[in-house]
């Protein structure tokens, strides 16, 4: 029996997200940001660095301010960054989009690592459900558009999209 460690993936990083650094100078972010899965936070003290009011959270290296116990209704952009890759159970990342649906937040920002990024890594990984066991025991699924189309569906249209470098990042 494999058990996936989660809290293995967050890397630690130096410089801020391609994906929120694009969703910035795009224009998608705006005033009070919550950043759902935060890992170890260099997207939000960039953020808060560009003078945005920022949430974070992370169940497992910033645990304080749950979605559960954060009232949404002063937050207007919502940013999941690679989040949803990996969550091993189909169920538990469904019910993690509707939950950020049910926010009724303006900007939703969702990043994913598209097929291309996780099949080039994937020497010596093991197929586990729906994606493939790290060698560190972490899990990463596979997106590609007609996955992030479907999550449209949750969210009404997409604004915006990025395919690039490894992940796509969809802004609804």
């Amino acid at each position: 029996m494999v058990t996936i460690a989660r809290e293995r993936t967050a890397i630690s990083r130096s410089k801020v997200s391609a994906p929120t650094k694009w969703a910035e100078e795009e224009g998608h972010i705006s005033g009070t940001v919550y950043d759902w899965g935060c890992g170890k936070g260099m997207d939000s003290k960039w953020l808060r660095s560009m003078d945005y009011q920022v949430i974070s959270h992370d169940p497992y290296h910033l645990p304080e301010n749950d979605p559960d116990s954060v009232d949404f209704s002063n937050v207007d952009t919502i940013i999941c960054n690679y989040v949803l890759n990996v969550i091993d159970e189909q169920a538990e990342r469904e019910s993690l989009l509707k939950k950020i649906a049910s926010k009724g937040v303006g900007t939703v920002i969702i990043s994913v690592r598209c097929d291309v990024d996780v099949n080039a890594k994937k020497n010596g990984w093991k197929q586990y459900g729906d994606g493939y066991c790290t060698s560190h025991n972490t899990f990463q699924k596979n997106y590609d558009m007609n996955d992030v189309k479907e999550m449209g569906k949750l969210f009404g249209s997409i604004k915006d999209i990025r395919h690039k470098n490894g992940g796509i990042t969809v802004v609804f």
